[in-house]
């Protein structure tokens, strides 16, 4: 059925029409609307104290400077890649974009007296597609630090619309992007582990809460998997997720119900950033312990998520 026009949380910068995002008449960016209601508020997690330090320096801080670093070759410091994955969100996210409009114009010199400078959608799209695309190359020609991981995913966190109070459970994500292996000179992707990880988990009466995406590297990502299964993942209040929660010690986190970054990854349809930073960014509460089993890919060595999560990641 059709939410109310009442949820007029406006997350909604990119639309993903068609199957496999649209079931019926609702989307997954319906859903997420309406997690939103009542569970995110972009101003009081702007003014969040460890989010707004690093926010004040965004007025000094074009996205020039970060691609000089990045071509470069230089490693970003946490504030200058959590600043790069705000670009991102600018262009994802429209509450965040109208909150922070002002202080990007005057990071790239923007005014009133040079109108055909301001920062509107079309340049918020181009410059969040061109941090992806940069840190992406990044990681393929020399890998991705622990500290630039850490800041994405602290500002990816602000992108969260619902984060489900738990008290534990085990979180069970693989980043995928991996280069499969041959068999017979035939190229094959490895199948997906974390989800019936987690579906086992469960069933053996471990609380496991599995977050993941539909495919946009590979053939069958999370969300397609158990979606041909029959299962509804639509969830779309707190109060369903933990009913059911409660009911099978399993829930799975469509990536997209949660958080709009996604969307641009699934738009673009290659390869970015976003398979390390979408399994970083369980949605669960900052006080839930979380019990992380990461799958990485060939690029990331297992030490790197492990550095990079203290502080931002609830990691056990």
């Amino acid at each position: 059925m059709a939410l109310s026009s009442e949820l007029n949380t406006y997350l909604r910068k990119i639309v993903l029409r068609g199957a496999p995002y649209v079931k019926g008449d609702l989307s997954k960016q319906d859903v997420r609307e309406s997690l939103a209601v009542g569970n995110y508020d972009i101003a009081q997690i702007l003014q969040e104290p460890k989010n707004r330090e690093i926010l004040e320096k965004l007025k000094s801080t074009p996205l020039r400077n970060l691609n000089v670093n990045i071509k470069e070759g230089a490693d970003l410091t946490f504030e200058e890649a959590f600043l790069g994955m705000v670009y991102v969100l600018t262009a994802t996210n429209p509450l965040i974009k109208d909150a922070l409009t002002s202080d990007i114009q005057q990071a790239h010199g923007y005014s009133e007296n040079n109108p055909g400078a301001v920062f509107d959608d079309q340049k918020a799209l181009a410059m969040g597609t061109s941090f992806l695309d940069g840190m992406a190359i990044k990681e393929s020609l020399k890998g991705l630090s622990p500290q630039e991981i850490a800041g994405m995913v602290a500002a990816a966190y602000m992108d969260v619309v619902c984060r489900v109070p738990l008290q534990e459970c085990i979180d069970t994500c693989g980043m995928g992007g991996d280069k499969g292996f041959r068999i017979k000179d035939e190229k094959r992707k490895t199948i997906n582990a974390s989800t019936l990880s987690g579906i086992v988990l469960a069933s053996l009466g471990k609380r496991a809460f599995k977050h993941g995406s539909y495919s946009n590297t590979s053939a069958v990502g999370s969300t397609d998997a158990l979606e041909k299964l029959g299962a509804n993942l639509n969830q779309k209040s707190l109060d369903e997720i933990l009913d059911v929660f409660g009911k099978t010690n399993f829930h799975y986190s469509d990536a997209h119900l949660y958080k709009t970054v996604h969307d641009l990854s699934h738009l673009l349809k290659f390869e970015t950033v976003n398979h390390i930073v979408g399994p970083m960014t369980t949605p669960v509460s900052a006080d839930t312990t979380l019990h992380r089993v990461i799958g990485v890919n060939h690029k990331i060595h297992p030490s790197t998520p492990k550095g990079c999560c203290k502080g931002v990641c609830n990691p056990q």
